[in-house]
Formats: structure tokens, sequence, C-alpha cells
């Protein structure tokens, strides 16, 4: 079944890029811009800068640092600093996050990538520094310092994960206030010396997804932090995002900008501490061959919940901004239809008055002087988010008899967006049988599943479909896959309901013995009231040959071969009575036995 997508919208609402700095001196250096909250609607940015200045605190950095950080040839200025260049960390601070007035600055060692503000304009910073006391690796811990005066000087509070290797990447602030810290355990520490011995290193056996170790902290304070708390596992991902949904639950994000694999993970809180839920796939916006390609898609690496659309917004540094009404599992890219600058590293904020604030710098990773870089500014209001196709969610069960005493080989989808029923779209309903006849796992994937139904939605929302193949089977172990898709069309997004796996063979409610034979792994079960209404029956079978799959004429009353055909233990084939091949069977009857005991369900 082919499946439709809307690729990208065309852009409408507002726009407004503003520069907010750039070098006295042009071109300069300016990068690495992190936008953080001071709690009271006011927006915080900071950022590098280095001027060309003499230096008289230059300390000449080691080779054995450059070889182990992965330094490029010329970046050792705006990495470790030069005899004519100073390096310093910006702070700045907007009432509205458009207009910005520095607050202070400070030698770049002194600041913090990561911050988080206060109303009452202290700032908490968090960092790991760029030299160990070696001077040939990044330092084992995290950094947490604090300033009271806008980012001029600062003050140790505490060293955090001391003895790892972290990587830090974001700080955001919840609702509640919250402070989120978002980094990763990059391995083990690393340099000259260490059983690592450059950041890069791949110890025996480790791949990137193995190696690093997504998590957060928290704090309400800046002092205090409970964790690490780890997400995102097994795909590698160390430059992610996360947005506070209405309900409170945390949806971490992870793109390919760094090609590592995607995926995306809703977190919970509750009383015992944050609970971890499935790691999900991306459809639209995920590489299209991520073994070939693995930065081909446009996951966005920086989101932002919009409150006023119900939506996510994303943006992908050098390619796009895009949508996602259904909690990121598709991203829709946004056409824009005019000019702007591509943001470098960026950072998305919700700002007090509905609009949204992406914050970074024009270039990359540039050394001195190549790139002319500033630092700017784009704040929005995505109207087009209305323009993105109904994100649709299926739903799926097993259906009861209509006298609610069994389940049948029966399902129903509901499929809805926003709660309320989508009528006349077609679902497909895939079937594939669990096992193999060999009693090997059957590893077709469920989208190549042999049988399938196509069936309209009434005007409910619900489709009905039936497997009849797998009635009257009597094999206890005949299990198989049901999934529901949605192929969608321009106004409908694709999407997938739940796959089940189920048994055919079902118990039935106050029944003890519902069949009067099944089998289990070749062997054929009778139940007391068979072998009592036909006295014999279990000796005569046991002393068949045990390679036969005919039923020899004769052997069984004739009542009796018709009830085992009737449960399913029997299959006729030219005139003739087969066993029926079970799942796990060593040879079609393996043996006979009495049922040992029976079920009791209400």
């Amino acid at each position: 079944m082919a499946q439709t997508s809307v690729d990208k919208i065309f852009w409408r609402g507002e726009f407004e890029q503003t520069l907010v700095y750039a070098p006295a001196k042009r071109p300069g250096f300016v990068a690495w811009a992190t936008a953080f909250s001071y709690g009271d609607g006011s927006v915080g940015l900071s950022f590098d800068e280095t001027l060309e200045a003499e230096n008289p605190y230059f300390t000449p950095p080691r080779l054995e640092y450059a070889e182990a950080a992965g330094v490029p040839v010329s970046y050792c200025s705006v990495e470790s600093g030069s005899a004519h260049q100073r390096s310093y960390r910006v702070y700045m601070r907007s009432a509205d996050g458009v207009n910005f007035t520095e607050t202070g600055r400070c030698p770049r060692q002194e600041g913090s990538f990561c911050n988080v503000g206060f109303p009452d304009g202290r700032i908490v910073g968090f960092d790991v520094p760029r030299h160990n006391n070696e001077g040939t690796g990044w330092s084992d811990w995290l950094r947490v310092r604090e300033s009271r005066d806008g980012g001029k000087t600062w003050t140790d509070l505490r060293r955090l994960l001391q003895g790892t290797a972290p990587y830090l990447w974001r700080v955001r602030r919840l609702r509640s206030g919250t402070i989120v810290v978002l980094a990763s355990l990059y391995g083990t520490p690393w340099g000259p010396g260490r059983e690592r011995a450059t950041r890069n290193t791949m110890l025996p056996g480790e791949t990137y997804e193995s190696k690093i170790q997504p998590f957060f902290l928290t704090s309400e304070n800046g002092r205090n932090f409970s964790g690490p708390h780890y997400i995102l596992p097994g795909i590698g991902a160390h430059e992610f995002d996360f947005a506070e949904l209405p309900d409170g639950r945390l949806l971490f994000l992870a793109g390919d900008v760094q090609g590592t694999l995607v995926g995306r993970q809703f977190v919970a809180p509750s009383p015992d501490g944050w609970l971890n839920g499935t790691l999900y796939p991306i459809g639209a916006g995920a590489p299209e061959d991520p073994a070939r390609d693995p930065q081909g898609g446009y996951v966005p690496e920086t989101i932002a919940w919009d409150e006023r659309h119900g939506c996510l917004v994303g943006y992908r540094r050098n390619k796009c901004f895009s949508l996602s009404n259904d909690y990121g599992e598709n991203w829709t890219r946004i056409e824009p239809g005019f000019c702007f600058d591509f943001l470098y590293q960026p950072c998305l904020l919700a700002l007090p008055d509905g609009r949204l604030g992406l914050y970074g710098h024009v270039g990359g990773d540039n050394a001195f002087g190549e790139k002319d870089m500033v630092i700017c500014a784009q704040v929005f209001r995505p109207d087009c988010a209305a323009d993105l196709p109904k994100a649709a969610r299926l739903s799926l069960e097993r259906m009861l008899s209509p006298d609610q005493s069994r389940y049948e080989n029966r399902f129903c989808a509901r499929l809805t967006e926003g709660g309320r029923p989508l009528a006349g779209q077609e679902v497909e309903f895939r079937f594939n049988t669990y096992w193999n006849e060999d009693g090997s796992v059957n590893t077709t994937a469920q989208q190549n599943a042999p049988r399938r139904q196509r069936v309209r939605t009434d005007e409910t929302g619900r489709a009905v479909a039936a497997a009849g193949w797998y009635d009257g089977v009597a094999d206890i172990h005949l299990a198989y896959n049901v999934d529901v898709v949605c192929p969608g069309d321009g106004a409908v997004r694709p999407c997938r309901g739940p796959q089940m796996t189920v048994l055919a063979l079902t118990p039935r409610r106050r029944t003890p013995y519902p069949y009067d034979a099944y089998f289990a792994g070749g062997v054929l079960y009778l139940s007391p009231g068979f072998v009592e209404r036909f006295p014999g029956a279990l000796e005569a079978l046991a002393a068949l040959p045990g390679d036969g799959e005919l039923l020899p004429e004769g052997l069984l009353a004739p009542e009796a071969v018709q009830r085992l055909a009737r449960c399913g233990a029997l299959y006729k084939d030219g005139g003739r009575y087969k066993w029926i091949h079970s799942v796990h069977a060593p040879r079609p009857l393996a043996g006979v036995k009495v049922m040992a005991g029976g079920d009791w369900y209400e």
C-alpha cells in the first residue's frame, strides 16, 4: 500500500530577523550562542567572541592537547587562545527576545557554554572546562558556577560527575521553574596516558551508539541536582533537545545532525521520579538511507512547543524550519519564500508573547577570520501550522464473540484526529504468522505480510477485519502478528497503529475444556469428556506409528472422527483425514495424552 505525505508547506505568519551582535572588526569570531530563560519572561544570550588584542595572560597550549581534542590546523586561537588574540564569553539580556543589551563579559575560560538565569539577574553557568590539569584534554567533570553581576565575574558552586567524560549540550527551564541540563557521557576520560588516547578513540567492541550515553539532570535552584536520568538509549545522541508538552511530559528528540541514529522518547514525571517511555522511530524528516547518508534528513536539532497551534516547531542548522503535529513522529519542512540567514548550532525558545525565538551564529565551525560571523535572532509566529495534514491516530483491538464468551480472529481499528473520528479513510490490516513450519521464527517484515485486508472507516472512524484462515485450527501455539496502517491522503497524514501478537486458538469464559482436542508441539491432547465419550480412543491413537499423517480408516468411531475434525485437529484431504501440522511438532502425531487441567475464566 503506497503511503502519501506532505513534504513541505509554505510560510505564513510573522518573521523578523535581527542582528544581535557583530564584531567591531569584521570578519571576526563570534560563535556558540546559547539562549536561556531568566524565569521572568526575559531572555538571556551568551556566546564566545575572539578579538585581536595583545594577551598578557596567554599560556601556549600543548601539542598533545590539539591531538587529543582533535583541533584542526589554524583553530588554536579560538580553542586555546593566542598571544595576539583574546577570547571572551559575552552575556546579554532582552525583555522581548529581540532587543538585547550586554550585561557582562569575562575571559572565555571563566564563562559557561550553557546557562540559566533568575529574575534577580543571577546566572548559573554549566560548562566542561576545555583543559584538564595536565593540559592534555578536556576536564573530566561538569563545572557549575554562579554570577551575580551579569556574567562579569564568577564563583564556583560545585563539580558534577567527576571522573567521567561529560559532553554538555543544553539547559532549559520547565514551566514549574525546574532546571533541566542536557548532556551525555562521551565514553571515558581521554588524553595521553589514559585508556582512551583521544576524544574520538574507540575502544575494542565500541560503537558510537554504545559509547555515548545521553542523560539529563534536574535542579530547582542551580545548586542541588537530581540524576543523571538516562534517556534515548542505544542511538549515540549527544546533541539533542526536548520540549515540555502541555500534559507535563518531556519529549526528547534526537536528530541526525551529528550523523547518529534518530529517535524520540517521552519521559513522564511521577512521584517516584522520571519514567522513561519507549524509544520511538521518526518517519518524515529522517534520512531516507541512513547507511549511505546518515545526515540526509531534516529532523530538527532544536525544538519548542507552540502553544498557539498545539504543535512542535523545530530548526535544523543550514537546512530548514519544520513543524510536527504528531509529537515528532513526522516533520514537514517550511518553505519560507523569503531570504534569511542560516543559523549554526541554533537554540529555539518559546517567548512569553506566544512568538518563538531562534538564536545562533552565522557561520559554522570556523577559525578566526574565516567567515563574517555574527549573532542573530529570528523571532516568528508560524501560522502555517494550520496547513499541516491532520495527524491521525490508529487504535487496534481484538474483538469478542457476539455472546462475549471468547476472543475471535477479528479486529477493530479506529482512526481519529484529536479524539474525533475520521470517516471514509482506507486502512489496511496486515497479518503475518509468527512461526515457520519448521518451528523457527518467521522473519518476514510486517510491511511484507502475505495476508492483508483493506477497509474504509465508518462514520465512527471504525474498520473491522476478520482473519478467518486462523479459525478452527487446533494448535494452541499457532500465533500471528496483526497491525493496521493508514496511507493517508493530502488532508490526513499517514500513520500506523499498534501491532499485536495473538494466539489463534483462545479459551472461553467459564468453560474448562472448550475443545475436544488440540495439539501442543505435535502431541494430541484429548479432553476428559472426549475420552469418557469414546473409551479406547486414547489407546488406539497412542498405538499408531509415529510417522504417519493419515488417520487409519475405521480406527475411531465416525462421531469421534467428526468431532476431531470439527475442533480442527484433523482435516480432510482427498477423501482421507490427516492430522494438522502443529508448531514445533517433530512429526504430525508425536503422542497422545489427556488434558491435565482445564482453564476457568470469568
